[in-house]
């Protein structure tokens, strides 16, 4: 088969609405070729992935998962695009809470080489939890 054809579609307008920030899929197709001499040939490809946020993020593995009240918590985001890039230039805020409205500490960074590297001065020392957002 020699030839091609060329098509644009937009997954936005595919997505539901109520789809989640933190989507990630694929575009299925499936594509169907007629010849001219009546032959089908039927392929599936599922290798676009779909992301509703333009960068991710997630805690470096050297990200400690317990912290010591009284003590300074150090921690790294890793930034990237969907196709596994370090995302630079990018403004990330992170924020430490004991309690939905009990804030105790707040910082804006901004990812250089994909990375956002954190330092929480003083967890206090009655906390027992610490929500990272």
């Amino acid at each position: 088969i020699k030839g091609s054809a060329t098509f644009s579609l937009c997954v936005k307008d595919m997505m539901p609405i109520e789809v989640t920030d933190h989507f990630r899929g694929a575009v299925n197709m499936w594509v169907t070729v007629s010849s001219v001499d009546g032959g089908q040939q039927t392929m599936f490809d599922d290798s676009t992935p779909v992301h509703k946020q333009l960068i991710d993020i997630k805690y470096s593995k050297d990200t400690r998962k317990q912290f010591k009240p009284g003590l300074p918590y150090k921690g790294m985001i890793e930034v990237t695009y969907p196709d596994g890039s370090p995302a630079d230039g990018v403004q990330v805020r992170v924020k430490a809470e004991l309690t939905p409205k009990d804030n105790v500490y707040t910082s804006e960074l901004v990812s250089r080489d994909g990375k956002a590297t954190f330092e929480i001065p003083s967890i206090p020392t009655a906390a027992q939890y610490v929500w990272l957002e």
